[in-house]
């Protein structure tokens, strides 16, 4: 399902999770070995959906099915008739009551991949855009299933060096590619590797924003692994805020099974986390083939991954705000003074409203290392 990011990870990383749902029809789709797909800002795709709405996509490996974040986003819920769609379920979140549908579109098209009946999940309550910062917002996922589910596999290339998405028309892989073992299952894609002298399996997910996350801490009985312990609030796949304890580890030795030994890495692991995964930063170190219809993948280094900079940048932020929906949330803090989940209802006087909230979340910003200078009411959302 549907993941999204908030600022922070754009600054340093985040920790989303992802489910599925059973598709209720079969779909077609026909993949088109001519074309190409931009990947927008190294992650996001435009699709055209039922030949009137089109939506700005994040491309997530780890999704099982495409979704769309608001029902507003393809004309409200004047598209639904009885027969197609379906509610799949029915919750309440912090935010409010939400309903989740698998909608049966009439086509769901990007430039490489083109369906008719395919199955899409869409949320019933309004989407939650960041208003300060365009690049964040996308209007939902655009899943693995796109490929996965066409009636004549191909194999699919992820571009990271042009930042495209194209079916790789050679029959033979290129010697420059490595064979990466891996595992193909129900529209996802698992690696293998050792990390912490453990084997571990784990999702291949470009929708996560984590270098790589693990969901059981590391055995470091002799404390000789650098770490940090953070609180984050992440955005969940029904528009929903939840707070995370999150430690991160810094350069971990990480073997892929097929791939030469990473001595670079930030391993996440949090409390809440059910599988682990590879995320966008580790898989855009690569270029890599995915061969649907014999369930192999290569892979081809294209760059050194720096986590360095990533470190001491984490060293400078002591507390990060984002505006959302005409909100400003603590998604990151450090102090005992602020928790996740805190709403900045004024700054230094100025109270936050649709006119000044990108302003003041500037300000934070800019005084991240230290917020004690500035005079700030707030409340809190969470426990």
């Amino acid at each position: 399902m549907m993941k999204k990011v908030f600022f922070l990870l754009l600054l340093i990383s985040t920790i989303v999770s992802c489910n599925s749902s059973k598709v209720f029809i079969t779909p077609t789709v026909n993949l088109h070995r001519q074309a190409i797909d931009t990947l927008i800002d190294g992650k996001f795709v435009m699709a055209k959906i039922d030949s009137s709405y089109t939506l700005k996509l994040s491309f997530d490996t780890g999704a099982t099915s495409s979704t769309i974040n608001s029902i507003t986003k393809i004309g409200g819920e004047k598209i639904l008739t009885n027969k197609n769609h379906k509610v799949i379920h029915k919750n309440k979140s912090a935010i409010k009551k939400f309903t989740s549908i698998d909608y049966k579109s009439k086509s769901f098209n990007i430039h490489t991949s083109t369906s008719k009946n395919q199955k899409i999940i869409i949320y019933t309550m309004p989407a939650i855009e960041f208003q300060c910062h365009e690049i964040l917002n996308s209007d939902g996922v655009l899943g693995l299933d796109a490929f996965a589910e066409a009636e004549k596999p191909q194999k699919v290339m992820l571009d990271y060096s042009n930042n495209v998405l194209k079916i790789f028309r050679d029959s033979i892989i290129p010697p420059e590619y490595i064979e990466v073992e891996a595992e193909f299952d129900n529209n996802k894609l698992f690696l293998f590797g050792n990390i912490a002298e453990k084997k571990r399996k784990l999702l291949f997910d470009t929708g996560n924003n984590t270098f790589l996350t693990l969901s059981k801490d590391i055995n470091d009985k002799n404390k000789k692994l650098k770490n940090f312990p953070m609180k984050t609030l992440d955005l969940t796949a029904n528009n929903d805020f939840s707070p995370h304890k999150t430690k991160l580890y810094q350069d971990v030795p990480v073997n892929i099974h097929g791939l030469p030994i990473l001595k670079k890495s930030i391993i996440s692991v949090t409390d809440k986390m059910k599988i682990n995964t590879v995320g966008l930063p580790f898989i855009n170190n690569y270029n890599w083939i995915i061969d649907f219809k014999n369930k192999k993948l290569y892979a081809k280094k294209i760059k050194e991954f720096d986590s360095k900079t990533f470190f001491d940048k984490l060293k400078t932020i002591n507390e990060i705000a984002i505006a959302y929906n005409n909100n400003l949330i603590v998604i990151y803090s450090n102090s005992d003074d602020f928790k996740v989940g805190d709403i900045i209802t004024e700054v230094n006087g100025k109270k936050v409203t649709e006119e000044t909230i990108c302003e003041i979340e500037q300000l934070l910003i800019d005084h991240r290392s230290d917020w004690s200078k500035l005079k700030i009411e707030k409340y809190s959302l969470t426990k």
